[in-house]
């Protein structure tokens, strides 16, 4: 159960109140949680798991990616690739759910990971669902300006004989749209900005939270993970510009091969030319000496 008090601290009681309480649902709607997924039959044992085991959550949603109709390309694709549209497209779908229902929605990639135990992963997401004065709960982040936090609240996870303290902050650039709470209020600000300005999916809500637009918290540090963040995943409290220099070896890589061929067809060309001219000069020069030999003979 989740309660506050005027210290701006949660109290998340033991699992056991929980059951004995069966989560008073007369009170709290059951959260739902969004899984992304290119994978279906690949799902995070780690999700399945935790949100079919712990109560406080509706039957989670592994949902494989869904393409949007050619109206939806036709309207984005000139500001964003391919990718960046499918993927705009399946958040756009869970943040029409929230302002429909008027409920918040939880949203996870499958190959991201918790960085604690399912116990305490599963009331730090509920925990988040009680934020009701802001309108997006970052779970994770790669990249973020901590020097800007500003302390918004701390959860307790408590048990009979322990307790654990994670702390909310009140953010305003955080990168990574990979593991979020968004509030109706969030969502159907999202949805208008469609309209006005649209942008990659993490861009567009970095954006309008630079801008004021959007007011949103972050656990700091970050309790969902990516596996494959180019830099260090463990370094979140970075500037912009000194994470995008960081090296993406694969691209690098490539790069290279692509100089490399460049590099020999522009030989190959230079070498052609070479022979050519080469072999240009030497019939020049033997026309030449045939006249002269002619002009001597006669």
């Amino acid at each position: 159960m989740i309660l506050f008090d005027h210290s701006l601290r949660f109290l998340v009681k033991s699992r056991k109140f929980l059951r004995n309480q069966k989560m008073v649902s007369h009170k709290i709607s059951p959260l739902q949680v969004h899984i992304l997924t290119n994978d279906v039959k690949h799902l995070n044992k780690n999700y399945v798991r935790i949100f079919t085991t712990e109560p406080g959550f509706a039957d989670p949603i592994f949902s494989g990616i869904k393409y949007p109709d050619e109206e939806w390309i036709d309207r984005f694709c000139k500001s964003m690739s391919m990718a960046e549209v499918v993927e705009l497209y399946n958040h756009y779908l869970i943040w029409t759910e929230a302002v429909n229902k008027n409920e918040p929605q939880v949203i996870l990639y499958n190959r991201s990971y918790p960085t604690q135990s399912d116990i305490i992963i599963s009331e730090l997401i509920k925990a988040g669902g009680m934020v009701k004065d802001k309108d997006i709960v970052f779970y994770g982040k790669y990249l973020d300006r901590c020097d800007r936090y500003k302390y918004n609240r701390t959860v307790v996870i408590s048990d009979n004989s322990s307790a654990a303290e994670f702390s909310l902050y009140q953010t305003f650039s955080p990168y990574g749209a990979y593991a979020y709470l968004i509030n109706p209020s969030g969502a159907a600000t999202l949805i208008n900005e469609l309209d006005r300005k649209p942008l990659q999916v993490e861009a567009m809500i970095n954006n309008l939270l630079e801008c004021g637009f959007l007011e949103g918290v972050t656990y700091h540090p970050s309790i969902i993970r990516l596996p494959n963040d180019p830099c260090n995943p463990y370094d979140e409290c970075r500037d912009p510009d000194e994470y995008y220099w960081c090296p993406n070896w694969g691209i690098f890589f490539w790069y290279i091969i692509i100089f490399l061929l460049l590099g020999l067809i522009l030989g190959a060309i230079i070498y052609l030319l070479a022979i050519n001219f080469s072999y240009n000069l030497e019939q020049e020069i033997s026309t030449g000496y045939e006249t002269v030999a002619l002009k001597l003979s006669s």
